[in-house]
């Protein structure tokens, strides 16, 4: 282990490149806010980051955000507008390391990774518009600024506006306020399981503990299959509590099933993104059971 822990010891502080090693960190993120207008016509999103930021370093005054394409309109760093570099794969900031730092960062982008836009056209195998996210490993910051890298835990609220008959997914528990869907997670997580999915979804209700349990599901597809693939979820929560000696540690757990993933699955912070060619109807026997296996993977990483 020594190979890989001496690059990290002797790291001078530094953002990083995408997929290197975690930096050094001379601040840490204390919790991050999205308050986000997402444009399905147009692939795009707009809106700010609020991220909550402690000194660990005294000395350290640059503040670093990873970033990657997006457009930073104006940055605030406790509630006063100041000065930014904007590089390649990271934003700048100065800030007094003696104090804690809010930092405001109001920005748009329509993103080339991180977060992936299905739309129905006449070349597309697509049946509904739809955008989900995929973070591992240090994709996030293609469509949000923040530390993209998982030597940083920190708390999450969200806030997203969507066209009317979309529902949004993130992390935590969310609600829509007849405006705009807001979420919170009170648990700490690392940035690449922060997720986003939004579409005209269905939703089969279940429960564990007295947990809500939840599966979002496309709108041309049947419930019998969805509770054919997932019906057991809440068992596996349980046997997962019982072999661990450590109970589910989430207020709710929803799985999301989305058009052309990248992968049969990823588990997000209690919002498991998975593939939508995963349901399977009864009749369709063994195969199932695979789906069964990807589910029941996916909701074990949730420890």
């Amino acid at each position: 282990m020594l190979h890989l822990l001496l690059p990290l010891a002797l790291a001078t502080p530094h953002p990083g490149e995408p997929d290197s090693l975690a930096p050094d960190r001379n601040w840490d993120l204390q919790h991050l806010h999205l308050d986000l207008q997402v444009d399905m016509g147009n692939e795009s999103i707009a809106g700010k980051a609020i991220l909550d930021f402690e000194s660990l370093q005294p000395g350290s005054s640059t503040l670093w955000v990873h970033q990657v394409g997006l457009d930073v309109s104006e940055v605030l760093l406790n509630g006063e507008p100041v000065p930014f570099q904007l590089g390649d794969t990271d934003l700048r900031i100065q800030a007094d390391p003696n104090e804690r730092a809010k930092v405001e960062i109001h920005y748009s982008a329509s993103p080339q990774n991180g977060l992936h836009f299905r739309k129905v056209t006449r070349d597309s195998p697509d049946t509904y518009n739809e955008v989900f996210s995929q973070g591992e490993d240090t994709d996030n910051r293609y469509w949000f600024p923040s530390w993209d890298y998982p030597n940083d835990r920190f708390t999450y609220t969200g806030r997203f506006e969507v066209p009317e008959g979309y529902k949004v997914l993130s992390n935590g528990l969310g609600e829509f306020d007849g405006t705009a869907w807001n979420y919170t997670l009170e648990q700490d997580m690392v940035n690449y399981l922060v997720m986003l999915a939004v579409a005209p979804y269905k939703e089969r209700l279940d429960s564990w503990r007295g947990q809500p349990v939840r599966q979002w599901y496309p709108p041309n597809v049947s419930e019998a299959a969805v509770e054919h693939v997932s019906g057991k979820v809440p068992e596996m929560l349980e046997l997962f509590s019982q072999l661990t000696a450590f109970d589910y540690p989430y207020p709710i757990y929803t799985e999301v099933f989305v058009q052309r993933f990248l992968y049969a699955g990823m588990e997000n912070t209690t919002a498991t993104v998975e593939q939508r060619m995963l349901l399977k109807e009864p009749s369709e026997g063994d195969l199932a059971q695979r789906s069964q296996s990807v589910v029941a993977h996916e909701a074990a990483h949730q420890w």
